[in-house]
């Protein structure tokens, strides 16, 4: 894949975002040879990686008040969170 699919791929797959248009210049303008490896390493280190992952692994572990676990409190569902997003970081 050329540089800008590259890069567009890579930020949706681990942040479920499209790079910002100044962020693709950068990258393509960039003749660093670990540019991508650097890339992945950001975008793994950034607050939206933990967002989506966060939420990704919460969806899959049923971390969820509504709707079919009303007798869950809320205070679970927020520690449970905390837990996912402490882990993935």
């Amino acid at each position: 894949a050329g540089d800008e699919e590259f890069l567009r791929r890579v930020t949706l797959d681990l942040t479920g975002r499209i790079p910002a248009p100044a962020d693709v210049r950068t990258f393509v303008e960039s003749t660093d040879e670990r540019k991508r490896d650097k890339a992945i390493d950001k975008l793994l280190a950034s607050e939206e990686f933990l967002d989506k992952w966060t939420m990704w692994w919460g969806d899959l572990l049923k971390n969820s008040a509504f709707p079919s676990n009303f007798d869950r409190q809320q205070g679970g569902v927020r520690a449970y969170y905390s837990f996912i997003r402490e882990s993935l970081k």
